[in-house]
């Protein structure tokens, strides 16, 4: 019991096979990610679609293969990846303030193919940290879940005559208040997995270009 609660063997095992592998973006991974683009979504400055980067031939899909092992490499992001256009769209009718709004980010189809592949990789070693309790934001599970869950717990109480007490806490813009120098450094805590995953600092450091429409 005292060896698998270790925290040292235990965050060693966490990392998987990503502490000794060393990533090389392949042509094959390219077009796996082309086939899961999503179609019929709006484009960014540059009109490309989803639909027609599908339609690229083995050349073209080379030379982006060859773009991103260069970004994934040196954290160095080109501008245009960089760049977003942030659209606007009312959530009642004669919207004013901010709140009534939601927005839209637009982002060149190109650019998922690296949000994709470090989603890809970062993935399985967030899930290996992640408790089983959490249920929103993940493959394979939902709200439902829980639903369910409370709803067996809640049923066998009464039966039993035990007291059940809950507890809802709802964050407001909870995504935008990240601590993103926090979180910098629970990522530095695990070096494996930023070493191998993505030169996360540099692309971080990168300026990011946006506008309204």
């Amino acid at each position: 019991m005292e060896e698998l609660y270790d925290e040292n063997n235990r965050r060693e095992a966490d990392m998987g096979d990503l502490v000794n592998e060393v990533y090389n973006i392949s042509a094959e991974e390219i077009r796996d990610i082309i086939k899961v683009l999503p179609k019929k979504k709006a484009c960014s400055e540059d009109n490309i679609s989803a639909e027609l980067l599908q339609c690229m031939g083995e050349e073209e899909i080379e030379t982006i293969a060859r773009l991103i092992n260069m970004i994934y490499r040196s954290g160095y992001i080109q501008e245009d990846f960089r760049k977003s256009i942030f659209v606007p769209i009312p959530k009642i009718n004669k919207a004013q303030d901010c709140s009534d709004f939601r927005t839209i980010a637009l982002i060149y189809h190109a650019s998922k193919f690296l949000l994709h592949l470090i989603k890809r990789r970062i993935t399985p070693v967030i899930e290996r940290q992640i408790a089983d309790s959490q249920m929103g934001f993940r493959k394979g599970k939902g709200t439902r879940d829980a639903i369910y869950q409370l709803r067996m717990i809640s049923e066998r109480s009464i039966q039993v005559g035990k007291k059940v007490y809950m507890c809802f806490v709802d964050y407001q813009k909870a995504f935008d208040r990240v601590n993103h120098d926090k979180l910098l450094e629970v990522m530095e805590s695990w070096p494996a997995m930023v070493r191998n995953t993505i030169n996360y600092k540099s692309i971080l450091a990168s300026d990011g270009k946006s506008k309204m429409e």
